[in-house]
């Protein structure tokens, strides 16, 4: 995924951990969204 290596190079001092979560979330906010356009 493009988005967690992005921000593991902006983020070097976060953990491979946090960065995962946060690009879980992002992507169930996304399916979310997709589901209620469609």
């Amino acid at each position: 995924m493009f988005l967690s290596r992005r921000t593991i190079r902006m983020l070097p001092h976060m953990s491979r951990t946090a960065i995962g979560e946060m690009t879980t979330s992002h992507a169930n906010r996304v399916k979310k969204l997709h589901s209620v356009l469609s």
